[in-house]
């Protein structure tokens, strides 16, 4: 499977963090000697095996992406990038490099018995897939060229002295055969409209949804707490009750109405809560619309009352299906250079036959987002309240005037999608019982490969990459 390349660490890894270039094998950073190289065996399977040197492209993969997409919690753990993750304390015992390590050893392990799957079913990878594998591994060289480094230095900034063009190429057709068996396995399951519909009502809790007012009235700041909520909970429409909210938060604060905004005691599309007394009520067949419901914590001294604008409901509105392209800024050093890249790419798609089919072939060559490449940046069942897209993107294919084959470049922070619009999908609740039904098939399949296939991890291998 193509990976992404982006994190390109622009000087990120500054050549003072490594110790002096050494060709010799079995150097690491520090200028420690250790006693495995890049090609020793880190884990294997019967048929299988990956290197240290793969197991530290899909390490510092993993690494790359945690600096480049989670910054609150590197400020958060005070995380020092420039300083090796072996000497840096995760929770108790546990080093960020044990952290991260396990996180790539799973993932490894899973892709082991997905390989001996795929070779008892006989699969081998195309001709067309192997020049993808080859295409994505030139894109490291051409980036390289592009910006002026040697493809050791690129290698090296990006990753360590174990990866290297060879170890990418082996570890990628791994990748891509693995998937592709995957692939074939979840898009073989069927499910009838009854099994889907059953599946809803038997986990009512994962596909329901309540839309609610809460508003909590504190005895430490009001000595009417208590009378106030009595109030508040005898109120049977929405707009009564956010006016009756807006005059007692007014009142509480001495300020005017006009000073308070009551948006943040709304609460929509919000899913079961087993430790939640109001939402044991919502979701029972006491509760409808209009109703309250008044809990007190006597700890804290508060009063909080609920107005439940829509009881238990099911997403009955029709999804949307696309393909995307993603361009990653950090590949192309600046927004304006990665922006730049994804109209040239939409500019090209438009001079050919500018189809889906085509589209979906550029999303496979050149979309950096490992997730949906291979399915020609197909995605289906984006919803309303979709997380990890452009919520401006998510307005765009939601307004009644789009149609097929619509395109547009969307901004995210650190990423542009240029998108196709395909059309209309099936029903949310559909798709996502459709894509549980899945997940819970594929889970048991899962547990029986391994079950069937063994994996043998060399810890002193593995635990021997430089981080």
């Amino acid at each position: 499977m193509k990976r992404i390349i982006a994190l390109f660490l622009c000087a990120i890894l500054a050549l003072s963090l490594f110790a002096c270039k050494n060709e010799e094998e079995g150097e690491i950073i520090g200028g420690e000697k250790s006693p495995y190289t890049a090609e020793d065996i880190a884990l294997k399977s019967e048929n299988f095996s990956f290197s240290r040197g793969e197991v530290s492209y899909v390490f510092y993969q993993n690494y790359n992406d945690f600096k480049f997409t989670d910054q609150e919690s590197i400020d958060m753990y005070n995380i020092d990038t420039q300083s090796s993750l072996k000497d840096q304390v995760y929770y108790d015992d546990v080093t960020w490099f044990s952290h991260l390590m396990d996180q790539t050893v799973d993932y490894m392990n899973n892709l082991l018995v997905l390989l001996e799957a795929a070779k008892a079913e006989g699969m081998e990878l195309s001709e067309e897939e192997l020049e993808t594998v080859a295409e994505n591994v030139k894109a490291y060289k051409d980036y390289a060229k592009n910006y002026d480094y040697t493809e050791a230095e690129f290698f090296l900034y990006l990753f360590n002295y174990d990866v290297n063009a060879e170890v990418i190429s082996s570890f990628m057709e791994k990748e891509t055969l693995a998937f592709k068996y995957y692939n074939s396995v979840v898009d073989s399951y069927e499910f009838s409209d009854d099994e889907i519909a059953s599946h809803v009502e038997e986990n009512r809790e994962i596909f329901y949804y309540v839309d609610y007012i809460a508003y909590t009235f504190d005895e430490g700041q009001d000595s009417d707490a208590l009378a106030a909520a009595d109030e508040a909970a005898k109120i049977t429409d929405a707009d009564s009750f956010d006016d009756y909210i807006l005059s007692h938060m007014a009142k509480v604060k001495n300020v005017s109405e006009d000073e308070v905004d009551t948006e943040k005691c709304y609460y929509t599309h919000r899913i079961y809560d087993e430790y939640s007394e109001f939402s044991k009520w919502a979701y029972s067949d006491e509760a409808k619309d209009g109703m309250t419901f008044k809990d007190y914590d006597e700890v804290d001294g508060e009063y909080k009352v609920y107005f439940l604008k829509k009881a238990p409901y099911k997403e009955d509105y029709v999804t949307k299906t696309i393909r995307y392209i993603v361009t990653k800024v950090e590949t192309h050093l600046t927004a304006d250079k990665a922006r730049a890249h994804a109209e040239d790419l939409l500019s090209q798609w438009k001079a050919g036959e500018a189809t889906e089919h085509s589209f979906g072939e550029l999303a496979y060559n050149e979309s950096e987002d490992t997730n949906t490449n291979l399915e020609g940046g197909l995605v289906k069942g984006v919803s309303k309240y979709q997380n990890g897209i452009p919520s401006d993107m998510v307005r765009w294919l939601f307004e009644e005037e789009r149609s097929t084959g619509d395109t547009e470049i969307f901004k995210e922070t650190g990423y542009f999608y240029t998108v196709y619009y395909v059309g209309d999908g099936d029903l949310k609740w559909k798709e996502d019982a459709i894509l549980s039904l899945k997940t819970e098939k594929y889970n048991a399949h899962q547990e029986e490969l391994y079950e069937k296939y063994s994996i043998e991890e060399v810890k002193e291998v593995i635990n021997s990459v430089d981080a």
